[in-house]
């Protein structure tokens, strides 16, 4: 679907009067010859099918242009760019890529040539010629260097060459960075009509299947995968595929679904070698199983019960961690690392014949390609590789806290050591927490206890609190000894998620004021974002001033007198959080999520809280001082006693707001919204009001004093006793308001609607029972002046 792609977190609604159409045919029509020259971006979330559309475009295109009997100015030459592979990591440049992308593709086809040999030169300008650059989101590309290459790619575009970008949505630029020359496609998730059609289509071939003596499927419904809670899976295309694929063990069970249970069972079904309602099995995978599980066990590496898919499946998720710390250094991991990864791991212990049939089987059970002896090992999607790697880590950390406590720190050294575990776009820390967190093991599955959960967090904690260093365990040697090559800091980064996200974790706590300061500098030092998941941790008086905190889970956190001035909490989530007396002046928390927050007698100073959202916030006595608050959301907010003074609250909407005692001198409330809003004592000296709605008010005691209230409607307000010396209340609507002692004097009533026609079921108004006016008092035109009263005495 060509549209625009909405801000992150939004949801991805059709624009009235669109409607879905085919991904390929979609392509190739803003491709054609005669369309407009743009780039083309495709974003979807794993598993929607957009490398498989690529290559299937691009192998379309192919077959089009080399069985045409004719030249055709029509036709294009495909250029498919797997940008993991072929996209140079130190600078952007798509001539270079494409070279890259052309010979990658030689070599696997048996034609050998140079990167600068003739036949990969850029195509003439007169050439059509189509590029896909696919998996952008695999590329380590800055803020910049994305800026540049899209510039780049809308330089090279003409009616003749061509780019289309396919990528997840969240390692894309933001629209309006894009450039004018870009239109956006989104693929969708599949709808429930198209769920049940591709179920029907799955059904057929089943039944076909066993028809020709497989093994028979129960038939799958759109009505059972939701009896089963899994239909909003089977929107996602591969998540459905992979459902079907294992439909047989789920037939009987009742439990809900997770999706890293769907993945296991998937890659146990790898691990086997053939489908599990398959009575044959694979004689290669299933020989190496044995061997291998044999060598686990003799090192201990796997308990008691484990079985041979147990074992391949380790080895499996092994190989996957291993690739991912290699790719973080930009390094392809191929069979030759197998090789080396198998004799570093079994030695001598296991002859070499038996190495070489666990090889075979892995890169088998991985449907890896053999024709290249240092053929790249590739995991078929990236989710395979995340749920691979969270499972890598899942079982080492049970193995972990089921050894001796005091082994606990040298065995995370010697297996989690290497790569960082957390990543925006990488789900396999979610995979991990999914199996640390599920209840009961389904199928033979990885089984957490919890006690295991609770012995995790006990090390979570240790570990995020242990600010030692560690230089090796990457490769590097005793001269790489300094800050930047630390390997610890993202493991204490991991840890500190990991206990904070487990099942009925109270809660990470720190040792001290500076434990999370040290964990920062290492980020600070590479000019990196730390991924802070601690949601319910122990951070009270933390001295986090400057911190680059963006995007941190921070909900239900203790952070009472924290020291965070001028600290970057962009899109922070800090619902429910405790910052009571904490320093954020200056900070900077544009978008964060401040739902429920206590920020009582917290300095907010100058912060930005533009577009925070600060409903239901206790901000009691809180210093809000020339804070930048626009299109922040303060409904229900508790204000009592805050300093608003000079704050532009403009549009604001403040219904049911708790702003007693407030101090709101000279700040900017034109066409506010704060109907219902509790002012009593409220300061509002010089504050610009006007527009605003205080329908039905409290005003009581408030000083309006020199304030600009124009147009405010003021309709059955409570303004007893408030004070309005100098207030300008040109064509004020105070109709139905109680006015009872309001001090009027010196007040400007020039055009002010005081009265309303009343039906017979309205209560007597009493709008100016003994208020307070003098001879200075500014009445409407042809008003009945009354009788100068008595000033009284208030309570």
């Amino acid at each position: 679907m060509l549209m625009p792609r909405p801000p992150k977190g939004a949801a991805r609604e059709l624009p009235q009067g669109h409607k879905p159409r085919p991904l390929l045919a979609l392509l190739r029509e803003l491709t054609c010859a005669g369309s407009a020259p743009q780039v083309i971006v495709v974003t979807a979330d794993f598993g929607h099918g957009k490398s498989l559309s690529a290559r299937r475009l691009a192998s379309a295109l192919a077959h089009e242009f080399l069985t045409s009997p004719t030249a055709s100015p029509a036709l294009a030459r495909p250029v498919y760019v797997r940008c993991a592979d072929d996209f140079p990591a130190e600078h952007v440049d798509v001539k270079a890529t494409v070279r890259r992308a052309w010979k990658r593709t030689a070599d696997a086809t048996g034609f050998s040539a140079a990167l600068g040999d003739a036949g990969f030169a850029w195509p003439e300008s007169n050439e059509r010629f189509l590029v896909l650059l696919d998996g952008l989101d695999e590329v380590s590309l800055g803020h910049q260097q994305q800026r540049t290459l899209f510039q780049t790619l809308q330089d090279h575009t003409t009616a003749q060459h061509r780019f289309i970008v396919l990528s997840r949505p969240g390692a894309v630029l933001p629209s309006p960075e894009l450039g004018d020359r870009v239109a956006e496609v989104q693929v969708q998730r599949f709808a429930a009509l198209q769920i049940e059609d591709w179920l029907t289509r799955w059904n057929t071939a089943s039944s076909d299947g066993a028809d020709r003596g497989a093994a028979a499927t129960p038939p799958l419904s759109l009505a059972e995968l939701q009896r089963r809670g899994v239909a909003d899976l089977a929107a996602t295309p591969i998540l459905l595929f992979m459902l079907a694929f294992t439909w047989a063990q789920y037939a009987d069970q009742q439990e809900e679904l997770s999706k890293a249970t769907l993945y296991e069972h998937f890659f146990r079904q790898l691990a086997r070698g053939k489908a599990e309602g398959d009575q044959d099995v694979h004689k290669p995978i299933r020989d190496a199983s044995a061997r291998l599980l044999e060598a686990l066990r003799s090192q201990d590496l796997l308990p008691e019960g484990s079985t041979s898919i147990d074992a391949m499946l380790w080895l499996m998720a092994r190989v996957a961690w291993e690739a991912y710390k290699l790719e973080q250094q930009q390094r392809e991991f191929d069979s030759h690392n197998v090789e080396q990864l198998l004799r570093d791991t079994f030695g001598r212990e296991v002859p070499k014949e038996s190495l070489e049939l666990i090889r075979l089987g892995l890169v088998l059970a991985l449907q890896a390609d053999l024709r290249a002896s240092n053929h790249t090992i590739l995991f078929g999607h990236k989710s395979f590789r995340e749920f691979l790697v969270g499972y890598y880590w899942a079982s080492q950390l049970r193995r972990m806290v089921r050894s001796r406590e005091k082994d606990w720190g040298d065995l995370a050294t010697k297996w989690l050591l290497g790569a960082r575990l957390l990543g925006r776009q990488d789900q396999s820390f979610a995979f991990l927490m999914q199996l640390i967190n599920r209840s009961v093991a389904q199928d033979k599955g990885l089984e957490w206890t919890d006690t295991d959960r609770s012995a995790l967090v006990r090390w979570a904690e240790d570990t995020f609190n242990d600010e030692r260093q560690q230089f090796s365990g990457a490769g590097g040697s005793r001269d790489d000894a300094s800050l930047r090559h630390d390997q610890r800091a993202v493991l204490r980064e991991a840890a500190l998620a990991i206990g904070s996200l487990a099942k009925d974790s109270p809660g990470i706590k720190a040792k001290d004021e500076f434990t999370l300061r040290s964990l920062l500098a290492w980020f600070w030092l590479r000019s990196e974002s730390v991924i802070l998941l601690a949601p319910t941790s122990h951070l009270r008086d933390a001295d986090l001033q400057n911190a680059n905190l963006q995007y941190a889970n921070l909900q239900h956190a203790d952070l009472q007198s924290a020291n965070l001035p001028n600290a970057h909490l962009q899109y922070a989530n800090l619902q429910h959080a405790d910052l009571q007396s904490a320093n954020l002046s200056g900070a900077h928390l544009q978008n964060a999520d401040l739902q429920h927050a206590h920020l009582q007698y917290a300095d907010l100073q100058s912060a930005n809280l533009s577009g925070a959202h600060l409903q239901y916030a206790d901000l009691q006595s809180a210093n809000l001082s020339g804070a930048h608050l626009q299109y922040a959301d303060l409904q229900h907010a508790n204000l009592l006693r805050a300093n608003l003074n000079r704050v532009d609250l403009t549009y604001f909407d403040l219904q049911h707001a708790n702003l007693q005692h407030a101090n709101l001198q000279h700040a900017e409330l034109v066409h506010a919204k704060l109907q219902y809003a509790k002012l009593a004592h409220a300061n509002l000296v010089g504050a610009r009001l006007v527009h605003a709605k205080f329908q039905y008010a409290d005003l009581q005691y408030a000083d309006v004093s020199d304030a600009h209230l124009q147009y405010v409607n003021l309709q059955d307000a409570n303004l007893q006793f408030a004070r309005v010396a100098n207030a300008r209340f040109t064509y004020a609507d105070l109709s139905g308001a109680d006015l009872c002692y309001l001090d009027l004097r010196e007040a400007h009533l020039a055009g002010v609607i005081l009265h309303r026609e009343r039906t017979p079921t309205d209560p007597p108004g009493p709008e100016l029972i003994s208020a307070i006016f003098d001879e200075t008092t500014l009445w409407p035109e042809g008003f009945t002046v009354p009788t100068l009263p008595t000033e009284p005495t208030p309570d």
